[in-house]
């Protein structure tokens, strides 16, 4: 197939998903809004129309923090500036703007196609019910422009700069310090939040509505559309004047010479901790632990302030909820880790280090455990401090969530014949070992989400013989040359 094809494909794929969005939208908004108030002649301030109003604002929300997450905490990061092929356009003499709008322009054109489908239905099912005279409608207007232009300020500022580098005594002080900012907030909110609750009773919805928020709504939106806009284009000058600099350059860890087996095993070890913590992709797998040290910090903060369990009423969906969220950046963490210390990647390594006098068993578990360790410490603390800050139990079969991803990631590395290497010698977990590790870890969820005494036990069970299974194919592997 062509390029021309696989542009018309692209092009049709993404109306086609706009136009699903929009008609899902518009049938949802108005079942709402017919559900929660006594018809399409209903006043402007009726529950109905603040609910459809009030999901669109979300529904946008949802995609301007999803896609500015996916592009700050993901290999997207790296698409443009650290390119696997910076090296050919730089000898071709190729822009980096022009890579970049090849890179972000479908992007944001179906980010901006989305947004403007979900407020589209929303101001045809408020027009339905209040006519014309909506004074929300402005902000449905320009609330499309601010979620593409926070995601394309973002990508562009990314292309244009280098990522900052701290040491790790200064990335330890700076988030010990952000997570105590996060919490005192929290503490303060505690306190006081349980009191004006009690005190102060429910607003009237009309009153609220017709409040005047809706004045300074549209200019607030229209500020925050040109400052995205303008963050942009400064950036893109940055890009336009500097086309693919020479950057620096992160020194890789090279494999410790063989001179002696008991001095040579823990500098193996060190070599593959090394290899990950210098990795740049390293920078974003800090950064999701962080972003999700500092929420937990903040809900701490309020169980500390007296907003106990008792506080939360809906406590039984909690952990489930908690078990999801570890499941996803889990896999997200395990592609990241994938990139420095990809089992595949190893092998030639590992295979001389065994001709060297290393047993393969020990390879193995040193392979497994510099794989395990950073994924149980990403999500799993974080979360289950959260749950036991909001129903008073520790969660702790959510530690053998990521557990079991690395161990199928492990397994499907070793399993699948498929290698993705890059232009520059990087190497990409396969779309065959990605199905294959996703296949392994969904059943761990499962028994997770039940939260019983015997399920647990049985997600243990399954963690320790999927860790086995993933010593011994990766033993298999260095063993058999292939």
């Amino acid at each position: 197939m062509s390029i021309r094809s696989l542009t018309i494909l692209g092009a049709g794929a993404g109306a086609v998903l706009i136009l699903t969005v929009l008609a899902v939208s518009l049938f949802t908004l108005r079942l709402i809004r017919d559900g929660l108030s006594a018809g399409p002649g209903a006043a402007p301030a009726s529950p109905g129309q603040v609910a459809v109003m009030a999901l669109a604002l979300a529904a946008c929300l949802y995609l301007a923090v999803g896609a500015v997450a996916r592009e700050a905490f993901s290999s997207r990061r790296f698409a443009v500036r650290f390119s696997p092929n910076r090296d050919l356009y730089r000898a071709a003499d190729v822009q980096m703007r022009h890579v970049f709008l090849s890179e972000a322009a479908p992007r944001a054109v179906l980010l901006l196609g989305l947004s403007a489908a979900v407020c589209a239905a929303a101001l045809i099912v408020l027009h339905e019910a209040v006519g014309p005279a909506l004074p929300w409608s402005g902000v449905l207007w320009i609330l499309p422009f601010a979620v593409a232009g926070s995601w394309l300020a973002l990508s562009s500022r990314q292309a244009a700069a280098d990522p900052p580098v701290h040491t790790p005594g200064r990335s330890l002080a700076l988030g010990t310090l952000a997570c105590v900012a996060v919490a005192i907030p929290g503490l303060v909110l505690g306190r006081i939040l349980p009191e004006l609750l009690a005190a102060k009773a429910a607003p009237d919805l009309a009153h609220a509505t017709a409040s005047g928020a809706e004045h300074w709504a549209l200019p607030a939106a229209s500020a925050a559309t040109a400052v995205f806009a303008a963050l942009t284009a400064h950036s893109l000058r940055t890009v336009g004047r500097h086309s693919f600099p020479v950057t620096r350059r992160v020194s890789t860890a090279t494999a410790p010479a063989a001179s002696g087996a008991s001095r040579t095993v823990p500098l193996f070890w060190r070599f593959l901790a090394t290899n990950i913590v210098k990795d740049r992709s390293f920078a974003l797998f800090r950064g999701m632990g962080l972003c999700l040290l500092l929420v937990a910090s903040g809900v701490l903060g309020l169980r500390l302030g007296g907003m106990g369990p008792d506080f939360f009423t809906s406590g039984p969906g909690i952990p489930g909820a908690a078990a999801l969220i570890v499941f996803m950046v889990s896999l997200v963490g395990s592609e990241l880790v994938s990139k420095a210390n990809n089992p595949v990647g190893l092998l030639p390594r590992l295979r001389y280090a065994w001709e060297s006098g290393l047993h393969p068993g020990t390879l193995a578990w040193a392979v497994i455990a510099t794989q395990s360790l950073p994924l149980a410490l990403l999500a799993a603390p974080a979360l289950a401090l959260i749950v036991w800050a909001l129903t008073g139990t520790v969660p702790l079969a959510l530690f053998l969530i990521p557990w079991t991803i690395a161990a199928a990631g492990i397994i499907g590395n070793a399993v699948s014949r498929v290698t993705a290497k890059q232009a520059d010698g990087s190497m990409e977990t396969s779309i065959a070992a990605a199905f294959i590790s996703v296949v392994l870890a969904v059943p761990v969820l499962g028994l997770c989400l039940v939260g019983d005494m015997y399920p647990t036990i049985a997600a243990a069970l399954y963690a320790a013989v999927l860790t086995g299974g993933a010593h011994r194919c990766l033993q298999h592997r260095i063993l058999s040359r292939r």
